[in-house]
């Protein structure tokens, strides 16, 4: 599958219109994601509510692994990926995909999977993957604790996309945000997507902001 079509199929997943700059963003991020831990493929998956399940909406590494997942889905619980949903926490272990459709080499067999999920105000957001297919390779606390910080930048692009595409889609007044708040967010999505998509160092400071801005708003509400 090419990534034209991948991405055409993550903006209409997660109902982002305009230029796409938030997905080619969480598409770039998933990348350097991988490269990070030293996996070979990831995978974002979203969680849908309609079906109370995940569901893979974007693969990086490997074209005929993103034809072969895109669209399937994963339950809470299960695998590696399921667990992290329900859990809120990093997962690593070994991958199974008896359940889904498959490539040859899915089917062969991954050596291990790293599993972050994307959460904001406890929320799911859905589940980003990586796997490894070197004989041997496993993935610890160093990789855990990386595509944590990956996860949480990828959450704040994620859901702030999904807000402005839903202010973009009702008419004016009928929403709790103003035009002008509308243009705001859209701004610091922006701003957000050009610091980290190419700045994979930048990362564990921004995910740091993130927390440390979510509390603050916290404390505020109280």
């Amino acid at each position: 599958m090419s990534e034209d079509h991948g991405t055409r199929w993550l903006s209409r997943a997660i109902g982002v219109g305009g230029t796409g700059l938030e997905v080619q963003a969480l598409r770039r991020l998933l990348t350097l994601a991988i490269a990070t831990v030293d996996a070979e493929e990831g995978s974002l998956l979203v969680w849908d509510e309609e079906i109370g399940e995940l569901r893979f909406v974007a693969t990086v590494g490997n074209e005929a692994s993103e034809a072969a997942l895109m669209g399937q889905r994963v339950p809470l619980g299960k695998g590696i990926t399921g667990l992290a949903a329900v859990t809120r926490e990093v997962q690593v272990g070994a991958p199974t995909y008896r359940d889904i459709r498959q490539t040859e080499r899915l089917a062969a067999g991954p050596e291990a999977v790293v599993a972050a999920p994307l959460v904001v105000a406890d929320r799911l957001l859905g589940v980003i993957t990586g796997v490894t297919f070197k004989a041997g390779q496993r993935f610890g606390r160093k990789e855990a604790m990386a595509y944590g910080e990956y996860a949480a930048v990828m959450a704040v692009l994620l859901e702030q996309a999904r807000r402005l595409a839903e202010v973009a889609a009702l008419e004016s007044g009928i929403h709790r945000m103003t035009p002008g708040a509308a243009t705001t967010e859209r701004e610091i999505v922006e701003r957000l997507a050009r610091l980290v998509s190419n700045r994979g160092e930048v990362l564990g400071a921004v995910a740091r902001l993130l927390e440390a801005i979510e509390a603050l708003a916290d404390l505020q509400r109280r």
